[in-house]
């Protein structure tokens, strides 16, 4: 018996196969489906386990439309005309590279190292995804913390089907608060291939036509980044041109130490492709905020992100009804809340502008990155943020070692009576 590529194989090969193989009756697959949900479960479970099938394997069997990790170049190039037939003809927008505090650095480079101390090297886990994933959230985590809670990530989201995907989980998904999702990270384990390229492209269309629902953000870009550690690539979606460009791609190196220190530009790239995401869905906001102002729409749901996610995807919130889950300085009663919109956007600005300054000596730069890290928490603290019973979660670095120790130490002495 020849045994076909499951790309070659198509559903409903698929069930006249099993059909004829079982003597089933025309129509049984059909009749399957509707059968109870827990009882087909049950049997779909023991079939993978049987089989030993992972959750890779089940995405790899959606193949039409593809699942974003059956996802090929070909196939994605027939359904959008503007994207060019080699992913390296993808036009190339350079953004620019905001340098973070060498502190942060320092730290990110400690943390990293104690990561491979656990997870192991680069040539030990290059065949590991789950591995690789780990070892980058040794970087992800703190710039993400830089936002402060109004920029979350979702590890392993599933996302909806469209009409190229039939969408799937993603290592990374990047919201601004009020669900906007701004990036999706994407890790491979191996060299990459025009069909890993393939799949995180059709990652960033489901994520823009996320965003489409809200009419204030349909034409937001959407970024995403690609890599297996050995290479980083980064690609953006315009939706107000249908098209995408590709930035630089960067390197980092086998050995540890070759990786750590190849990081730390990396990791800046990453920092500013948030930043600029950051700033992007501020300008949506505030125009939008001030707009409404102007025409006196005061009715619900306000402009801000929170307002328009909650009223128009999720008005129980996201995981269902929540009594005691507030937003902080919410617009829905009024527009007083434009000016704080104002006030995010232009200290992000102001940051930005810091950061872009020219700057030659190590301390010089240094001193100007602290500043607008400082100017970027401001803006951060402006942004109303979604908490339950109304607890206080923005705290600066000494607030929280202070709050740290003493919680410990409550804990030790209570442990000791």
């Amino acid at each position: 018996m020849t045994t076909r590529k499951l790309s070659d194989v198509t559903l409903e090969d698929a069930i006249i196969q099993i059909g004829e193989a079982l003597s089933l009756e025309q129509g049984w697959f059909d009749k399957l489906q509707k059968t109870d949900s827990d009882a087909l479960l049950r049997l779909v479970s023991r079939i993978c386990a049987n089989h030993n099938w992972t959750a890779r394997d089940i995405k790899r069997g959606c193949i039409d439309p593809p699942s974003f990790s059956s996802a090929s170049y070909e196939h994605l190039q027939s359904k959008i005309p503007t994207l060019p037939k080699d992913p390296i003809d993808i036009p190339i927008i350079q953004e620019p590279i905001y340098k973070l505090p060498i502190a942060v650095h320092v730290s990110l480079y400690e943390v990293a190292w104690k990561a491979r101390n656990v997870y192991g090297e680069i040539t030990e886990s290059i065949n590991n995804e789950a591995r690789n994933v780990r070892i980058f959230e040794a970087y992800l985590v703190p710039i993400v913390n830089l936002f402060e809670g109004r920029i979350i990530n979702k590890p392993e989201a599933g996302m909806k089907e469209t009409e190229i995907s039939s969408g799937g989980a993603v290592e990374h998904e990047l919201y601004v608060i009020g669900g906007i999702l701004l990036i999706l990270i994407e890790l491979k384990k191996d060299w990459m291939t025009d069909d890993n390229v393939a799949q995180i492209l059709t990652e960033i269309l489901s994520a823009a036509k996320n965003n489409d629902q809200i009419f204030e953000f349909k034409n937001l870009p959407v970024y995403g980044i690609l890599t297996n550690l050995d290479v980083f690539k980064f690609y953006c979606f315009h939706p107000s041109t249908q098209t995408f460009s590709q930035d630089i791609s960067m390197m980092s190196g086998l050995r540890r130490r070759d990786f750590l220190r190849e990081m730390i530009p990396i990791t800046n790239k990453i920092f500013s492709i948030i930043f600029t995401a950051y700033i992007e869905a501020l300008v949506c906001t505030e125009r939008s905020s001030t707009r409404r102002g102007k025409e006196g729409d005061f009715k619900e749901p306000g402009s801000a992100m929170i307002d328009q996610y909650y009223a128009v995807r999720h008005p129980d919130g996201p995981d269902g009804p929540d009594p005691g889950c507030v937003a902080l300085d919410s617009t829905r009663a009024s527009r007083d809340s434009t000016s704080k919109w104002e006030q995010a956007l232009q200290h992000a600005l102001q940051a930005r502008a810091l950061f872009e300054e020219h700057c030659i000596t190590a301390e010089e730069c240094d001193s100007k990155s602290i500043e607008a890290t400082k100017l970027l928490r401001q803006s951060v603290l402006m942004v109303p943020r979604r908490v339950r019973f109304e607890e206080n979660y923005d705290l600066d670095e000494e607030t929280l070692k202070r709050e740290a120790l003493e919680v410990v130490l409550d804990m030790y002495s209570k442990s000791r009576s």
